[in-house]
């Protein structure tokens, strides 16, 4: 007699499919904590683009290592209905956050992190002339996010 029936569909397995902010947290640190992910700052060059590396992946949950090179920028974008936390693992992250028409800046250093709602439009780069690294945690995945312009002071969704 099976006393533990498998479940009929991946709705019915069993698993965390839902995320506070103080999880999404604690798992991009625990992945943040993986002393490899240094290796994804070797030979960045100056100006160049940033690289992203899908380190996990489900419909619930997307963690990334992203490399930020002096010079790139994410550019602003929200995350669709994700939402989402960060940690700076090397270096330091200047984030603008588009709030009510304005900017409002933060420099985010390592070992530091954000959480961030789905709605939020913003955009991140490196400080100065290092390098940086970060890992970011997304729940649920990132399906939907989009780009912006700002035209005559308004944030404009680019069409994709």
């Amino acid at each position: 007699m099976n006393r533990h029936p498998q479940p009929d569909t991946a709705a019915d397995a069993p698993g965390i499919t839902s995320f506070t902010d103080e999880q999404l947290m604690r798992v991009a640190r625990l992945f943040a904590s993986d002393e490899s992910l240094a290796a994804h700052l070797d030979d960045l060059p100056d100006g160049g683009e940033r690289r992203r590396v899908e380190l996990a992946s489900t419909p619930h949950l997307q963690m990334w290592a992203i490399s930020w090179p002096a010079g790139s920028t994410s550019e602003w974008h929200d995350h669709g209905r994700a939402t989402g936390a960060f940690v700076v693992v090397k270096g330091a992250l200047r984030e603008k956050r588009w709030v009510r028409g304005t900017t409002v800046s933060a420099i985010v250093e390592a070992g530091e992190s954000r959480t961030f709602a789905g709605d939020l439009v913003h955009r991140t780069a490196p400080v100065g002339d290092a390098p940086a690294l970060s890992v970011h945690a997304y729940a649920p995945s990132l399906v939907g996010a989009r780009m912006y312009e700002v035209v005559d002071g308004s944030l404009v969704a680019i069409a994709a």
